[in-house]
C-alpha cells in the first residue's frame, strides 16, 4: 500500500539496523513507532471496510528518517511476506534501515524495555494528537476491559477500561453497536461524553458530543468522525451549521455572530522579516542531476491574480535536482524546473531558499517537509502532501513570511483537531488575524503561526500591532506558547 519517507523532530533513540526476520517485532525505539501510527491508521481504515481481512504493518528508520508498508487481504501468512519484502525494498533505496514488524490487525506489538521512556500508552497518546482522533480500544484492549453488568458480548451491558473509560449500552459481537453512551474519564479526553448511534465500536450515526470545554456536536457520523449534516453549539455561544466529511468542515453557514479580523493581510509584518546575517541551520547544497524527458508529475499553482480560478491542473516538468543538508542530519530536496535555462539561476534560487529554511524555526523546518519544487510564473505558493511548490516571482511580496505560512500547513491538521486548538478558537471569540484567516481554519492556524514567529522570535512587527495581537486573540497565542515553540524546537531562532 502507501508508503511514506519523513522527517522527524523528535529526539528519542536511534533505532538498530540489525538484521531483521520475518515477525520479529520493533524494539525500544518510540520515534520509529510514532512513525508507524500512519500506517496503522489507514491499516485499521481498511479493516473497518474490510472486517474479514487480516492487515499487517512493517516499518523501518534511520537517522530520523522512517518508511514502512502495510497490506491488507484475507491470508495472514502471504501479506506478512508481501508487506515485510515490500518494506525491505522500500527501506534498502531510502536508507531507513531494517524493517520490523510494527502491528498485526489491531494489535501492536512494538516492544519497549523497562529503560526507554516510550510505551504504549504514551503511543495512543502521541496517536491522538498526530491524527486528531481517539484512539479506540483494539479488540485485543477489549478483551482486558470488564463486564461491569449485563451482556457485553451481544446484548445491553456496561462496559469499564482501567483508565475509568466507560461505555454504556448494546452490544454485537463485544463491541458498541446500535445505541451507546462513550464516557472519557481520564487522558486528553477527559471530561468529553458522546450519547449515540454505534457500529463496530466506532461512533456512526446520528450522535452526540460534548466536549469538556463546553462545545457541543450534534449530527451525523461515520466510523467514529464527523461525516455528513451536523451543528457545533461552541462554548461562547455561537452556532454552526454545516457538512462535514471525515471530521473536516466542507461547507459552512456562519456563525451568528460577527467574524471579525485585526489586520486585512501579511503587509502589518515587515517585508524582511528575517535577515540574511541572522544564523541558519543550512550546511551545504548539492547538485545531483538535471532529469530528461519529463521525469516529475505534479500540480500547479492557481494563476496569481485570478479571483474565480479553483482548479489545480497538472503539470510534468524536468527539474534541476538539489539536496540541502542542515544540522541535526535534516535533508531536503530542491527541484527547480529546467524551464530556468540556466543552470546557475536554477542553483542561485535553490540556494536562496535552502539558506531561508535553515533560518526558520526547527518546528516548521522538520515537520515533514520532504521537498520544495520553484517554478517560474506568476501563480500562487501551495502545499501538497509533504511537498511545498513556490513561485519566486521577482515582484512577489514577502516570500519568507510565505515560507512559513506554508510550512505551518504541514501541521495544521494536528493543531485544527485538537480540543485546546478549538477552545482557543471559541475563547477568542470570533476574532481572526487577518482576513485571509477567516476562510478556512487551516488558513487561520497558519497565519496565526506566521504571526506568532513575527511576535514571538522577530523584531518584524511593531509595538502597536503586537498589542493588536495579544489583545485581539490571546488564547491562540497561549495554545502556541505552550506547545514549546520558544525552546529548542525554534533553532536558530531566538522566541521569547
Amino acid at each position: 500500500m502507501k508508503k511514506i519517507l519523513a522527517i522527524l523532530f523528535f529526539s528519542f533513540l536511534w533505532f538498530g539496523t540489525t538484521s531483521a526476520d520475518i515477525y520479529e517485532p520493533g524494539k525500544n525505539n518510540f520515534t520509529c513507532a510514532i512513525g508507524g501510527l500512519d500506517a496503522y491508521k489507514e491499516a485499521r481504515d481498511y479493516k473497518r471496510k474490510n472486517p474479514k481481512d487480516n492487515t499487517v504493518v512493517y516499518l523501518s528508520c534511520n537517522d530520523y528518517r522512517w518508511s514502512w508498508n502495510w497490506t491488507g487481504d484475507k491470508k495472514l501468512k502471504s501479506i506478512h511476506k508481501k508487506s515485510f519484502n515490500e518494506c525491505k525494498k522500500n527501506s534498502k533505496a531510502r536508507g531507513t534501515g531494517e524493517c520490523f514488524l510494527f502491528s498485526t490487525n489491531d494489535l501492536i506489538v512494538w516492544e519497549f524495555s523497562d529503560s526507554n521512556p516510550g510505551s504504549i500508552e504514551l503511543l495512543k497518546k502521541a496517536y491522538t494528537k498526530k491524527l486528531g482522533e481517539n484512539f479506540y480500544p483494539t479488540k485485543e484492549e477489549s478483551k482486558t476491559a470488564g463486564c461491569m453488568e449485563g451482556n457485553c458480548s451481544d446484548g445491553k451491558g456496561t462496559m469499564q477500561w482501567s483508565n475509568g473509560d466507560k461505555y454504556v449500552g448494546e452490544f454485537k459481537d463485544g463491541t458498541g453497536n446500535g445505541q451507546g453512551t462513550f464516557t472519557w474519564v481520564s487522558g486528553e479526553f477527559a471530561g468529553d461524553k458522546y450519547v449515540g448511534h454505534w457500529k463496530n465500536g466506532f461512533m456512526h450515526g446520528q450522535g452526540t458530543k460534548t466536549w469538556a470545554n463546553g462545545s457541543k456536536y450534534v449530527g451525523l457520523w461515520k466510523n467514529g468522525k464527523r461525516h455528513g449534516e451536523g451543528t457545533i453549539t461552541l462554548a461562547n455561544g455561537c452556532i454552526d451549521n454545516g457538512i462535514w466529511d471525515d471530521d473536516e468542515l466542507v461547507t459552512e453557514k456562519k456563525c451568528k455572530k460577527d467574524i471579525e479580523h485585526i489586520f486585512d493581510d501579511q503587509n502589518s509584518i515587515k517585508k524582511r522579516l528575517i535577515k540574511k546575517k541572522d544564523p541558519t541551520t543550512f550546511k551545504e547544497l548539492k547538485f545531483i542531476r538535471k532529469t530528461e524527458n519529463k521525469a516529475f508529475q505534479g500540480l500547479q499553482g492557481l494563476p496569481d491574480n485570478c479571483e474565480d480560478c479553483n482548479k489545480f491542473e497538472e503539470i510534468i516538468f524536468d527539474a534541476y535536482t538539489f539536496h540541502a543538508f542542515y544540522e541535526n542530519d535534516i535533508k531536503i530536496i530542491f527541484l527547480v524546473n529546467t524551464e530556468y535555462k540556466s543552470f546557475k539561476k536554477a542553483e542561485k534560487l535553490a540556494l536562496k531558499y535552502a539558506k531561508t529554511m535553515g533560518q526558520l524555526p526547527a518546528f516548521l523546518r522538520e515537520s515533514g517537509i520532504d521537498r520544495i519544487v520553484i517554478h517560474p510564473g506568476k501563480r500562487r505558493w501551495f502545499v501538497d502532501r509533504q511537498e511545498i511548490i513556490i513561485y519566486p516571482d521577482p515582484g512577489h511580496k514577502g516570500p519568507v513570511k510565505m515560507l512559513i505560512h506554508e510550512n505551518a500547513h504541514l501541521i495544521d491538521h494536528r493543531i485544527i483537531k485538537d480540543p485546546d486548538w478549538e477552545a482557543a478558537v471559541n475563547a477568542d471569540d470570533s476574532k481572526y488575524i487577518t482576513k485571509y484567516a477567516t476562510t478556512n481554519p487551516r488558513e487561520d492556524v497558519a497565519e496565526t503561526i506566521l504571526f506568532w514567529v513575527a511576535l514571538r522570535c522577530t523584531d518584524g512587527i511593531s509595538k502597536k500591532n503586537k498589542k493588536k495581537i495579544i489583545e485581539g486573540i490571546p488564547n491562540r497565542i497561549v495554545y502556541l506558547d505552550k506547545m514549546n515553540f520558544n525552546t529548542a524546537n525554534t533553532v536558530p531562532m531566538v522566541c521569547k
